[in-house]
């Protein structure tokens, strides 16, 4: 089988086959929350050395025969120059890094085949639910503010951590005053507030979705121990 049957089309996997990690009978219904990883896989051989189709299909291969192939799927992403993404299902924080652990002999032969964290556009992007910032609406707007505030003030730290060369698909919002940030997420949740400003997914915190925040600052990586 080729590169082309195992890997979806960009975010539309999972849309109607949710299976919720941790969560009794695996249903949405009880699950408590938690995250799910987006891990951008691409390479930085030179042309010479690697043959596109050849490189996609030999990672896909790999992922698509490991035993934990029911915790992810692959989509494209047409950001990358030779790569995909994996997407994993939402996992409680327990079963992400059971899974991580579980991963990490895997990701070592995507990284021998030619796999790098160090490739140019590829980023790590975290999706983190919000019942986890709060027990009601109000508590998570001030805490996901509280949030953004700690981003806005403290940008070169985030660039650090993070370890981007470059902030252009994840920059961070100047929300430096707790007035500001409150107002960007009562606006999120408003969809008849929001503006161009606020509908731009190439943020470091992604609070557009209706369920989840997601976190886009870090650059990629197939090192379990950064992962985690």
């Amino acid at each position: 089988m080729s590169y082309f049957n195992f890997v979806n089309k960009y975010h539309t996997s999972h849309k109607s086959n949710y299976i919720y990690f941790g969560a009794e009978d695996y249903k949405k219904e009880n699950f408590e929350g938690g995250v799910g990883i987006e891990i951008e896989l691409d390479t930085d051989l030179p042309k010479e050395e690697i043959s596109k189709g050849d490189f996609r299909h030999k990672c896909a291969k790999i992922l698509m025969n490991n035993k934990n192939k029911d915790h992810y799927s692959l989509e494209k992403d047409a950001s990358l120059r030779y790569g995909f993404e994996i997407v994993t299902q939402p996992h409680t924080l327990k079963e992400i890094y059971k899974f991580l652990d579980d991963m990490s002999e895997t990701f070592d032969k995507l990284v021998e085949l030619g796999a790098t964290s160090e490739a140019r556009k590829a980023g790590l992007h975290i999706h983190v639910t919000k019942k986890l910032f709060g027990e009601d609406t109000e508590t998570r707007k001030e805490n996901i503010a509280k949030l953004l505030c700690f981003y806005g003030n403290n940008q070169d730290f985030i660039k650090k951590v993070g370890r981007r060369k470059s902030m252009k698909k994840c920059k961070v919002l100047p929300l430096t005053t707790k007035e500001l940030a409150l107002d960007y997420v009562e606006k999120s949740y408003n969809a008849h507030g929001v503006d161009r400003f606020l509908v731009d997914r190439d943020v470091a915190i992604n609070i557009k979705n209706n369920n989840t925040i997601e976190f886009r600052a870090m650059q990629t990586s197939l090192d379990v121990n950064i992962l985690k």
